[in-house]
């Protein structure tokens, strides 16, 4: 119970966090972890696949400042999308 709690938790801050601003990974475990949220990229790719095969977000492909082209987060109602009912 207390595992679907978190994940419950984890699923709202993210959405939370791209409905303002599109994001890389890093981004989201920086923001959650500011937010004394502790999430290790193990736990937050499936979670953000589960998000993202639901409709909820979408990943693309965005020129980083630090390197090459990175994968990229963003809520689809923030790209003018609709997401799945």
């Amino acid at each position: 119970m207390k595992a679907q709690m978190r994940k419950g938790v984890l699923e709202m801050c993210i959405l939370s966090l791209l409905s303002v601003e599109a994001m890389y990974t890093s981004d989201i475990i920086e923001r959650l972890r500011h937010s004394q949220l502790v999430v290790v990229e193990g736990t937050l790719y499936p979670l953000l696949t589960r998000l993202k095969n639901a409709g909820f977000l979408e990943y693309y492909w965005m020129e980083s400042n630090y390197g090459p082209l990175a994968n990229t987060l963003r809520s689809p109602k923030k790209a003018g999308l609709s997401s799945k009912g």
